[in-house]
């Protein structure tokens, strides 16, 4: 499996690090995913005029941090949301009530 995970070009890991030490605080697993057609075609005259590329959305496959409470998971979260715009998809169990508000106060819609 993880030999798939990183053989794959849409795969993607992101880590955060300590500034003194460079030790690995948190991370987060997840694929890149195409736009949909719907988006795209919206974008067409926006991407013709300033000729940049339709950015990506993701799939959010696993967040991980070494301390809670440390701003660490927004970090890692707001670097998605700003790197992939389109849209940020993830599965969060309703058992989970930490993980509900963390991702909330986000302000992502829980469906």
């Amino acid at each position: 499996m993880i030999k798939t995970f990183w053989s794959s070009n849409v795969n993607k890991i992101i880590v955060a690090k300590k500034s003194d030490t460079q030790a690995i605080v948190g991370y987060a697993a997840f694929l890149t995913q195409e736009p949909s057609k719907e988006y795209v075609q919206k974008q067409r005259k926006l991407q013709r005029k300033h000729n940049v590329k339709v950015p990506q959305g993701s799939y959010l496959m696993r967040i991980g941090v070494r301390s809670q409470r440390q701003g660490i998971g927004k970090k890692l979260m707001q670097y998605l949301l700003s790197n992939y715009p389109t849209h940020l998809t993830l599965d969060v169990s309703t058992d989970n009530a930490k993980a509900m508000a963390f991702y909330e106060r986000l302000g992502l819609v829980i469906k």
